[in-house]
């Protein structure tokens, strides 16, 4: 009896029992990156740690309770990213703890995003005894911005980069009447203040681009379900889709149901072209009669679209599926997954208008002056500035010019010695934890003085990087 209460009670025994069942069945399917975990696990524990396992377990507790009442909101449309704005590190903490101890319950699209960036600090974390003030920064990413801690990651990071680089790092404190730099850096004597700025994930003229799409997407998704045949979509629009009405694809589709077999372009206008093809049924059923495949997940996806969604487009499903659920999953959605499909459709969907690249390629100017802005006039410093190629190729070769020119045409009378910008992405992957690319546009206003300055700051820094970009064939990824 005794040692049974020092084992715990039956429940918890339980659970234990299914979590070492599940490390067990990832190790037999050859899952898992060794050096990555520990990586990851290194970050993870700093974090609670300035947390507090009581802290934890409330915030913890909190972020399922609103992933649960998502949920309940998201109906048949899956690769809609679920998020927790409220407490987002804290629901990045969980998804780390989930790739960790329960990735049967993974939340995919959100992981590869924020893995890759905990992972990056964790592969770093030797070099904290170089650094001053981290406890205050990481409380600053548990506390003040909670709710949108990513600027403060990439600060983090900045500053174990340039200490795995050989410098002291000291975080600096700004308040609202005094604006410091992020860090003041020193090594043999020199110093340097470092400014860092990250933009939002996604842009306003992107958000709303989505959102109009998913309005139209409603009324199409309720039309393939009465019509009931298996159909993937591809949308090419050319105009802006917010300019379109919201019957725009359902009126079209309308008119070509029932599409005949094979590949059928059923409207090639100024507006758009729209194609429709049947999804392979008897590839889908052979599938399923072998495995189950992850709901909201790229495998479904690219399971149902085939060639025509790729890994990285932007899908939208409807589906009547049977699921069934991973044991003892903390949010039962997560750990959902197809057993049997009755029915499915989706599109595939891409804006290629002018406007609508122009939009979203956003500049960094305002960044960086206000970076500028922030750094002592007398003293040596660098700007870094990190913003996420989440819009497509013809997007970021546009912002990529974009950005370009405006660093050449930048000038101050400050000691900047270079601003070094971040574009980053990831990737969705059918195998895997994550790939994750960086390219980095080093603009060297004081080239002489750039020895030692970090380039990347999420892939390793002794990785070899290549010229030209990730959205270009051929690029390094992590």
């Amino acid at each position: 009896m005794g040692q049974a209460k020092r084992r715990g009670n039956f429940e918890h025994r339980r659970r234990e029992a299914i979590k070492r069942n599940k490390r067990l069945a990832i190790a037999s399917l050859g899952e898992g990156d060794t050096q990555r975990q520990s990586e990851l696990r290194l970050a993870l524990d700093l974090f609670l740690k300035g947390l507090g396992p009581e802290q934890w377990a409330e915030r913890r507790a909190g972020v399922i309770e609103m992933l649960n009442g998502a949920v309940a909101d998201m109906a048949n449309r899956p690769f809609v990213p679920l998020r927790v704005q409220k407490d987002e590190i804290a629901w990045y903490l969980l998804l780390a703890e989930l790739a960790l101890d329960d990735p049967f319950s993974q939340e995919i699209s959100q992981a590869s995003r924020i893995l890759p960036i905990l992972t990056a600090i964790g592969m770093r974390l030797g070099h904290l005894p170089r650094v001053t003030g981290m406890d205050e920064k990481v409380n600053d990413a548990l506390t003040d911005y909670r709710s949108d801690p990513d600027g403060t990651l990439f600060e983090i990071l900045v500053g174990l980069s340039y200490a795995a680089a050989g410098w002291d790092v000291e975080f600096l404190a700004s308040t609202p009447l005094e604006k410091k730099p992020d860090l003041r850096v020193t090594k043999g004597g020199r110093v340097l203040f470092v400014e860092c700025k990250r933009l939002q994930r996604s842009s306003e003229y992107g958000e709303k681009e989505r959102q109009k799409f998913l309005e139209m997407w409603d009324g199409v998704a309720e039309l393939l379900i009465e019509n009931r045949q298996w159909l993937w979509l591809r949308a090419d629009f050319r105009t802006e889709v917010s300019s379109l009405p919201k019957s725009f694809l359902t009126d079209l589709l309308a008119s070509a149901l029932p599409a005949p077999a094979g590949e059928t372009t059923i409207y090639d206008g100024p507006e758009a072209k729209i194609d429709v093809r049947h999804i392979d049924q008897s590839k889908v059923a052979e599938h399923m009669a072998k495995y189950s495949v992850k709901l909201n997940s790229p495998a479904l996806t690219t399971l149902l679209g085939g060639d025509w969604a790729p890994l990285d487009s932007a899908v939208s499903v409807a589906h009547m599926i049977q699921p069934e659920f991973v044991k003892d999953s903390p949010i039962p959605f997560l750990g959902a997954y197809a057993d049997k499909i009755g029915w499915a459709s989706g599109i595939t969907r891409k804006f290629s208008s002018a406007r609508s690249i122009a939009g979203k390629a956003r500049d960094i100017r305002k960044r960086v002056a206000d970076a500028v802005a922030q750094v002592p006039a007398d003293v040596e410093s660098v700007v870094h500035v990190a913003y996420e190629t989440m819009d497509g190729p013809e997007v970021e070769r546009h912002r990529f010019e974009r950005v370009t020119e405006t660093l050449k045409r930048f000038t101050t009378d400050k000691r900047l010695v270079s601003v070094r910008v971040h574009m980053m992405q990831a990737h969705q992957v059918l195998d895997g934890m994550w790939d994750f690319e960086e390219t980095v546009l080093p603009w060297n206003r004081i080239p002489d003085h750039t020895h030692d300055i970090p380039v990347q700051v999420v892939v390793e820094p002794d990785a070899t990087m290549r010229d030209g970009s990730h959205w270009e064939p051929g690029s390094f990824s992590r």
